[in-house]
């Protein structure tokens, strides 16, 4: 059988005057959906949502913002600004995770990564047709992030350093639908 799709949903956000900060840290590239990496929820924006918001449609840290205000959002400068206003729809898209197994077996993995200082994840953009990856047959996209390297999450600086120095590499992929 087909695996179901992941949620999608729409949520109403309303700041409030005094709001520190909406409650979300986001991490975005050319290559990928906006990825929120956080979730904050006491006295922001975000926090109320969830607050009133039935379980399957709280905003939680790896779910992606695919569209604002009905339109599609790629661009995060753009929803950055949009997210100022005092009230603003966001859909939001639960991830598609997966763990897939491969070996450096003594070549260049062939797979492009951008990550964002103090961020955590490491977004893939570029898969070359003569690396590892291609080589091992794993299922890795553009667009893909990967969460965790050999079990461990954290810091996209962690994650990197433990690609670059392991030949054997369990990732953990969180693919936008």
């Amino acid at each position: 059988a087909p695996e179901p799709a992941p949620c999608r949903f729409v949520a109403s956000i309303r700041r409030e005057p005094g709001d520190a900060a909406l409650g979300m840290r986001l991490e975005a590239n050319e290559a990928s959906r906006i990825f929120i990496a956080g979730v904050d929820c006491a006295g922001t924006a975000v926090g109320r949502y969830n607050e009133a918001a039935p379980a399957v449609h709280r905003i939680r840290a790896g779910d992606y913002i695919v569209g604002i205000m009905g339109s599609e959002a790629r661009h995060l400068p753009s929803v950055t600004r949009i997210m100022e206003s005092a009230a603003f729809e966001l859909t939001i898209q639960r991830p598609r995770v997966s763990t897939i197994v491969m070996e450096a077996r003594g070549s260049a993995l062939g797979i492009s990564l951008q990550f964002h200082p103090g961020g955590t994840s490491l977004a893939v953009t570029h898969v070359d047709d003569r690396g590892s990856a291609k080589a091992c047959g794993v299922d890795i996209l553009p667009g893909d992030r990967i969460v965790a390297v050999n079990g461990v999450r954290g810091a996209s600086a962690e994650l990197l350093a433990e690609v670059k120095t392991s030949q054997a590499l369990e990732l953990t992929l969180s693919r936008c639908g």
